[in-house]
């Protein structure tokens, strides 16, 4: 017979920080082994370790001693372990031992190597993965602990190359229809738990992932071991059709298309990272999104099979409008590609683009991109040798998402003469007709994606893939510890 398939569950820091969070992973976990599955668990670190090992490094770029900061780290770890009945102490001590040498001898040279910081930084999920494997095994179930380095290899960083982000926000090539599996699935552990955000480079040296890390760990995962699913567990019930903190009537999405999720996730919902969706895709792994504190919910599935039209409205701030206006000519030959090229040349990625015969216009998400704010005033001075150009802040963009949703984009013009707007800078559609767009200030968006969500999805029940809205699912309802969807 063949050996069991795969499931992978991977678990947030929020779900992973709280102890009672445990028993719903046991109990999940539990519930894909009795129907005969193997299952990988990959954890992100405690909530808030990640960000005491970044403010450690910096210390130590500053000359500064770090003692302090990873004696927090330890006494989380310690009373973490506690909670769950775990003597932590020594196997954290002994870890972060290391972890102060490292820092030690950088803080000589106040020079801390992006590869030193990397190493540091993988601490949390090294940590809390050894504590969740102690914990499982104390429950009867026979959990094997497994160094993603030696699962998830990216390219190796080359020699003298010292970008941080070569080593901090380094990328997994997205695997074949068919591939090899990581070295462990041969082994007979039928339950692994493993670590989300970081890599290996295939000559011992540690990787990460960068933001979104843990998701795009697990959906690799998932498509190097061909699973028959990849669920992430998370503080919310799947992806709505508007951020429900901002809109309570939004409406959980129920199944959303592979590069629905993506366009999503890139263009503003926080819920996935867009890294996530391209190995699932590859290797035709679905993905769901769980609630961790109510495991019985279904959420929000990510296949192949989701039906066409509007799914969600995102909105992203931080945007700035990069315009040239140049005397008007139809089809200029090679003014778009010199435009593109001085963006290419300063490093700066293109967002959403528009043009007419005399007007240029390019966004530029300066979140999604380290160090744009400061390479802008060179890009404009590039610029005037083909008009005039000018830049302006504090913009942000509304998306409209879904498959053909590029046919409705008539519908964002009565939104653009919307009371209360000041002034719309663009209004863009997607070629693959996956996402239509409006640039306006930020002020406004929050305004203007409550008037869309009322005019699409409230003032009519939009047929779809829809659930109930975010204030129905959060009505108090009595949970189970440790229940099994």
């Amino acid at each position: 017979m063949p050996p069991p398939s795969w499931v992978v569950l991977k678990f947030g820091g929020t779900s992973v920080s709280a102890p009672e969070s445990w028993a719903t992973i046991a109990a999940l976990a539990r519930g894909h082994l009795a129907r005969g599955r193997r299952v990988a668990l990959v954890c992100s670190a405690l909530a808030g370790v990640s960000d005491l090992l970044a403010n450690a490094v910096q210390a130590a770029r500053r000359g500064r001693r770090a003692d302090q900061i990873l004696t927090q780290v330890a006494a989380r770890h310690a009373d973490f372990g506690a909670q769950l009945g775990i003597r932590a102490g020594a196997p954290v001590r002994r870890r972060l031992r290391r972890v102060h040498e490292r820092l030690r001898a950088a803080r000589r040279d106040r020079c801390v190597r992006p590869e030193t910081a990397a190493r540091v930084m993988a601490t949390g999920e090294l940590l809390l993965t050894r504590l969740g494997a102690r914990w499982l095994r104390r429950q009867g179930l026979a959990a094997v602990w497994r160094d993603a380095r030696r699962a998830l290899v990216a390219a190796p960083v080359p020699d003298g190359e010292h970008r941080p982000e070569a080593w901090l926000a380094a990328r997994l090539a997205v695997p074949q229809a068919e591939g090899p599996a990581p070295a462990w699935d041969a082994q007979p552990a039928r339950l692994v738990i493993t670590q989300g955000f970081i890599a290996g480079d295939g000559r011992g040296g540690t990787l990460l992932l960068g933001r979104g890390g843990s998701d795009t760990a697990a959906a690799h995962l998932a498509a190097r071991l061909g699973a028959l699913r990849l669920e992430i567990w998370t503080d919310v019930p799947g992806v709505f059709t508007a951020n429900p903190h901002a809109v309570p009537q939004a409406r959980q999405v129920r199944q959303l298309e592979y590069d629905e999720a993506e366009t999503a996730a890139a263009l503003g919902a926080k819920v996935l990272h867009p890294g996530t969706i391209a190995p699932l895709r590859a290797r035709g792994v679905p993905l769901e999104v769980r609630w961790t504190a109510r495991p019985g919910l279904h959420g929000t599935l990510v296949d192949a099979t989701a039906p066409p039209g509007l799914k969600t409205l995102t909105v992203r701030d931080g945007l700035c409008l990069v315009r040239l206006r140049r005397p008007p000519a139809w089809q200029p030959v090679g003014v778009m590609a010199d435009f593109a090229a001085c963006f290419r040349h300063h490093g700066l990625s293109m967002d959403l683009v528009s043009s007419s015969p005399d007007d240029l216009r390019a966004t530029v998400d300066l979140k999604a991109n380290p160090g744009a704010r400061e390479r802008l005033g060179a890009l404009v001075r590039d610029l005037r040798r083909y008009g005039h150009p000018a830049v302006r802040h504090g913009l942000a963009s509304l998306s409209f998402v879904g498959r053909d949703v590029a046919r409705e984009v008539g519908l964002l013009e009565p939104l653009a003469r919307a009371e209360g707007i000041r002034r719309v800078h663009m209004i863009t559609h997607a070629a693959n007709g996956l996402h239509a767009n409006l640039v306006v200030p930020e002020g406004d968006a929050a305004v203007l994606l409550r008037q869309a969500h009322h005019a699409h999805f409230e003032a009519r029940r939009r047929a779809g893939p829809f659930g109930p809205c975010w204030s129905e699912l959060c009505e108090p309802t009595p949970r189970r510890a440790g229940a099994t969807p």
